[in-house]
């Protein structure tokens, strides 16, 4: 539960909502790291209501690249990237030809290492598109059901 409350936090202080700055310096290394995109913030938010299973953030994934994918769930090899910058005027990263480019090497070469890539969009950061992608994780086999929500063993 205390998860939850982080990442609700860290997505309403983002939102720019009065009252949680003071809540945001009480928060655990961890949770704060939540803080650096607040599309990934409001994606770990959606992903803990949708019950989700734990993520890793930041992964390696290549053994000679740089690369690291937003978050990885290990146990199906699933990556999810949250492209963010999309509707930036003129161009993000993400949509200039050079940009686009890496992102899609990167992409290709997590395909060859055995990863599967889920791409999510700021339109997609939607309870229901989340717990779809959840529901799909959960029927791979191998993976435990376990979710962020669980209480410890």
């Amino acid at each position: 539960m205390i998860l939850i409350s982080s990442a609700f936090i860290v997505y309403r202080y983002q939102q720019g909502e009065g009252g949680f700055q003071q809540q945001i310096r009480t928060l655990t290394p961890r949770a704060r790291e939540m803080a650096a995109s607040k599309l990934e913030s409001r994606f770990l938010l959606l992903w803990r209501v949708a019950q989700g299973p734990p993520l890793e953030r930041e992964v390696r994934f290549h053994a000679s690249r740089r690369w690291r994918a937003d978050f990885a769930h290990l146990e199906s090899r699933t990556l999810i990237e949250i492209e963010g910058g999309i509707f930036i005027p003129g161009g993000g990263r993400h949509n200039r030809g050079g940009g686009y480019a890496k992102d899609a090497e990167k992409y290709l070469e997590a395909v060859l290492a055995g990863w599967t890539v889920i791409r999510l969009t700021a339109h997609q950061l939607e309870v229901d598109f989340i717990e779809r992608i959840v529901r799909w994780i959960n029927t791979l086999p191998g993976t435990s059901h376990t979710s962020n929500c669980d209480p410890p063993r």
